[in-house]
């Protein structure tokens, strides 16, 4: 993949996020990328005094930030899809499958205590198909992820 591909894939990932309430996600991800990658810099204190002073032979270190290539903004997306969707469904199955062994429960329901109703449902069927969905979609992160570091 090519970084003009991956910036394409990024953006559009980015823009199917926020269409699809996950904007959160492509926020988080954007703001990691907006601030870059620290990394150690060393600068020799006889290259930064210019002229008219005497050079003292000292290095300092200190982190900078460079901005991330778009393939490693890619790679930062998977790796949160990654976790928000495959990882977080892989939990509620293993939370529901650990209640079922202690008692006969099909559906999780949270509920807010300033609502009756639920906020959130979780029954089997339903988790069921989207674990199946989560193990598709992580084939495919990891085999973007794959090419990404093969890239490098």
């Amino acid at each position: 993949m090519t970084e003009a591909q991956a910036r394409l894939a990024y953006e559009s990932l980015i823009r199917d996020l926020r269409e699809n309430m996950l904007g959160w996600v492509a926020d988080q991800v954007a703001a990691q990328v907006a601030q870059g990658r620290l990394v150690p810099k060393r600068i020799n204190d006889d290259e930064e005094l210019g002229q008219g002073r005497r050079p003292r032979g000292n290095n300092t270190d200190f982190v900078s930030s460079q901005p991330y290539r778009p393939s490693e903004q890619l790679l930062l997306l998977v790796d949160a899809l990654h976790q928000v969707i495959i990882s977080a469904t892989l939990m509620q199955a293993a939370t529901l499958n650990r209640l079922k062994s202690a008692a006969p429960v099909e559906t999780i329901v949270f509920v807010s205590p300033d609502q009756e109703e639920g906020l959130h449902r979780i029954d089997e069927l339903q988790l069921t198909k989207r674990t199946f969905e989560a193990m598709h979609l992580k084939d495919l992160l990891d085999e973007i992820r794959t090419e990404l570091r093969d890239q490098t």
